[in-house]
Formats: structure tokens, sequence, C-alpha cells
């Protein structure tokens, strides 16, 4: 949806919501995302580099599309 976004890299996973909540699992150690890493201190500069390949703006979803 529209200022939702996820980022996959090989070894993570951050998510955005609209609210500016986050998420950031490491995704060796826990490929189930169980364990929210994004405020345990350290994961900053994680979370910022993968926050560079969020993009400014969002396409607007197209009428009539229905979203599961």
């Amino acid at each position: 949806g529209e200022n939702l976004i996820s980022v996959r890299t090989p070894g993570y996973r951050y998510i955005q919501y609209p609210d500016g909540s986050e998420e950031l699992y490491h995704l060796v150690n826990d490929p189930y995302e169980w364990q929210n890493l994004a405020n345990v201190p350290g994961n900053q500069e994680i979370i910022d580099a993968h926050k560079k390949h969020i993009p400014g703006t969002f396409m607007k979803e197209f009428p009539g599309v229905r979203r599961n």
C-alpha cells in the first residue's frame, strides 16, 4: 500500500509503516521474522542502509484494483 515499504537484502528485511514504525529482521538467524531488531541499540546503521532504497514518493493505487 501507499507509504508501506519493505526492503530486503541477503541478510536483513526492513519494514517501514505509514505511521513511522519500523521492523528489522536478521534473516539468517531469524528466517521466520519473530524478533524485531529495529529498537535494538547498534542497529541504526543497518536501518539507515536499508532506508536509502526507499523512494521519496509513492505511486497511488489504481482505482478498481482489488487487494487481498
